[in-house]
């Protein structure tokens, strides 16, 4: 039997939690109106599976405690709740050490599916559904490879490139064999980064389903795949921040975080044959996939004036390390004329600035200087590299593209799984 303790001034919370625990969940409960009581009951060797903590208490607020029991102890997971909650304060109490939270008044299916994920039971269904069967012939285990997730929680703020508005990410750890799943902070709704699951604006990479979606995964999905992460849980405000365009804070973070080795062996996807798309449109924008022993890309991009950068990059050894230096810092872009047309026209690009994104007109860069001669067909193996996991699993070929994006990468998964 699970045993959490529950720490709350308000009695009525107190009691509903005492009803809800008891009546819904098969879980010790120990209640206190007192922090410090709770604080000290810990120092004397109290273990718990979980600990749920108001942040308003006159006594000791929840921050200061958390504070103190993170000192004590830095497994045990922490729920947090509040009346008067936001996105900086959550975001800052994740810092100091809560592994979730949840606002008051607080619904009673979203309080319940926290606290049995925090206590380690399995993952929603919608998010636990993706159906694979079109290659599961493709799908083979790497008795060579341990699946890896992060050490300990992290945390990264932004602005929102579409949305404009203050985001950021919470990273935790999961267990082996959980994959990648992303969950809005305020719903609680949950997503795998499966083709299945596309719910795409313009010029970039989304999730979704029904009237929940989020954008702009692809510079930290290219992170993950760098760093050949298989299980963790990214929490996410609608959209991940766009920082200064490119994938690199992503990997400062995660170097930050630490990594471990799990016990379950790597799955991995084999390309058993070429698989090639083209544009509806123009048939000379066009990308494949090939059998491979690792990951390649060749790239080849097409500036207005028609001038081509090619970009190509072998990822089958040192891929953290190449990753990093060769392919993380290529910032995004946008031609001056799409992003007047189209990106504006459509209500995005409010978070658009000259400091996270080249702007490119008649052939070059004019807000910048490149970090690369090969900046924006490098970048455009960055967004090739996220959504190369748009399978859910990690994946061996050798890609060629000509002119491409989000959309032909997703469809040349899509053909993959014959959709």
């Amino acid at each position: 039997m699970y045993k959490v303790l529950v720490i709350d001034d308000d009695n009525s919370i107190l009691e509903g939690l005492k009803h809800l625990l008891s009546k819904e969940l098969d879980i010790e409960a120990h209640f206190f109106f007192s922090p410090i009581l709770a604080l000290e009951k810990l120092k004397n060797g109290f273990n718990v599976d979980l600990i749920i903590v108001d942040m308003w208490i006159s006594e000791m607020d929840g921050i200061l405690f958390i504070k103190h029991f993170r000192e004590l102890n830095e497994i045990t997971p922490i729920l947090s709740m509040s009346g008067h909650a936001n996105l900086d304060s959550n975001f800052e109490i994740a810092k100091l050490g809560a592994d979730d939270f949840i606002e008051k008044p607080f619904n009673k299916g979203a309080l319940l599916y926290k606290i049995r994920r925090m206590l380690g039971d399995s993952l929603n269904e919608k998010t636990a559904f993706i159906d694979n069967s079109p290659i599961t012939h493709l799908i083979h285990e790497n008795n060579k490879k341990k699946q890896k997730t992060i050490e300990k929680n992290g945390v990264l703020t932004g602005r929102g490139i579409h949305t404009g508005a203050k985001t950021g990410i919470i990273l935790s750890p999961l267990s082996e064999n959980s994959g990648i799943v992303f969950e809005d902070i305020v719903s609680g709704k949950q997503v795998r980064p499966h083709v299945q699951n596309i719910h795409s604006k313009i010029s970039n990479t989304g999730l979704g389903y029904d009237d929940f979606s989020l954008s702009v995964i692809e510079h930290l999905m290219a992170t993950l795949f760098a760093y050949e992460i298989d299980n963790i849980l990214v929490k996410v405000n609608k959209e991940i921040p766009a920082l200064d365009g490119s994938a690199i804070e992503f990997c400062h973070l995660i170097d930050s975080l630490g990594i471990i080795e799990q016990n379950a062996y790597k799955k991995e996807i084999i390309i058993d044959k070429k698989y090639q798309i083209a544009d509806e449109e123009d048939a000379s924008i066009c990308i494949s996939v090939e059998p491979y022993d690792g990951f390649k890309i060749s790239y080849h991009f097409e500036y207005e004036n028609g001038e081509e950068s090619i970009f190509e990059i072998d990822l089958s050894e040192n891929r953290t390390e190449i990753f990093k230096k060769e392919i993380a810092p290529a910032r995004t872009f946008v031609s001056l004329n799409q992003f007047r047309t189209v990106i504006l026209n459509n209500g995005l690009g409010q978070g658009i600035t000259t400091e996270n994104t080249l702007f490119l007109k008649d052939g070059a860069i004019f807000n910048q200087e490149l970090r690369f001669p090969d900046e924006l067909a490098r970048h455009k193996g960055l967004d090739l590299c996220g959504d190369s996991m748009l399978l859910c699993l990690p994946l061996k070929g050798s890609f060629t593209a000509f002119k491409t994006g989000h959309r032909h990468n997703a469809a040349l998964l899509k053909s993959i799984l014959s959709l």
